[in-house]
């Protein structure tokens, strides 16, 4: 493969022209700059499955009202501790600023404070959020789910999201610590970055539409595949948990047709037909009755 050609571009260029794309689908001049500094600042990080490459994503997202530039948000629940917001579908990053800004208040009132938000739009980089309460010398925390995107441990078809978390605690060295992770093996953000360069990923990123891990980003973003989930089944639990956590207490369940299944219906034909039990385990079990003199008729 020839090596891929990049052009540096500087980075305050990049930023007025991802603050002029949110003004020109409609978004407030407030909005547009905070919304290009959080691409802009991924790109800088070398993150860049959440820098400008997500432009076009968007603007299909505005032509789609997916995102709307003039949204209604509303503050539906809130308590000396917690919020609830609703979005209107907003465009993440101005939102969730106000929420970070909201929780850094009450925390300081009551000491912590969680807001939570449905109905919004993609909100990029997540630890873009958890800074905010660094800078107030707090700790933060920012969660956020997603559509089906990952496939569970042990199944072939996606049915949970990558469900980012994001923490930032404040550090007396030069800068805090910060976490930023998806419960998936990567972020899809950069399995869209491979494919735009037309690269291949590694094949324990994802897994095309029969089960199969898979080298070609394609299989993940155009043919139904879905992400593999970090450390296998911790993964996928670590998913369904943050799902409840976030997007059940926010009225805003992504992938709520899908929490009846895993271990629940184990559960249910397990006591209706039986616990399997390996013959090994079986015969230990017969030893240690035998030696404690304890009733096991199998």
């Amino acid at each position: 493969m020839a090596e891929a050609k990049e052009t540096r571009v500087p980075w305050l260029e990049l930023k007025e022209f991802a603050r002029a794309f949110f003004v020109r689908n409609g978004c407030p001049e407030g909005d547009a700059e905070v919304s290009a500094d959080s691409l802009v600042q991924a790109n800088l990080r070398g993150v860049d499955s959440h820098g400008v490459h997500l432009i076009p994503m968007y603007l299909q997202q505005f032509r789609q009202g997916l995102i709307n530039p003039h949204p209604n948000i509303e503050i539906v629940r809130e308590a000396p501790s917690v919020a609830l917001i609703d979005a209107d579908l907003s465009y993440g990053t101005p939102v969730s600023i106000r929420a970070m800004r909201m929780a850094i208040v009450k925390a300081k009132n009551t000491g912590v404070g969680w807001v939570s938000i449905c109905r919004t739009a993609h909100q990029g980089a997540m630890y873009y959020y958890p800074l905010l309460a660094v800078e107030q010398d707090m700790a933060g925390i920012a969660i956020c789910t997603s559509g089906p995107n990952t496939v569970p441990w042990g199944s072939v078809k996606r049915a949970i999201g990558n469900n980012p978390i994001a923490l930032g605690v404040p550090s007396k060295a030069r800068h805090p610590l910060i976490l930023d992770m998806a419960v998936s093996t990567v972020a899809a953000g950069w399995a869209l970055h491979a494919y735009e360069r037309g690269e291949p990923i590694p094949e324990e990123w994802a897994l095309d539409p029969a089960g199969n891990p898979t080298s070609d980003p394609a299989d993940f973003l155009e043919r139904g595949g879905g992400l593999q989930p970090v450390g296998k089944y911790k993964g996928s639990g670590l998913s369904i948990l943050l799902e409840a956590v976030v997007g059940i207490l926010a009225a805003n369940p992504l992938i709520a047709p899908a929490l009846a299944g895993k271990e629940w219906r184990t559960r249910a034909e397990r006591t209706r037909a039986g616990v399997p039990i390996h013959e090994n385990i079986l015969r230990q079990l017969r030893e240690v009755a035998l030696e404690l003199d304890i009733p096991f008729s199998r």
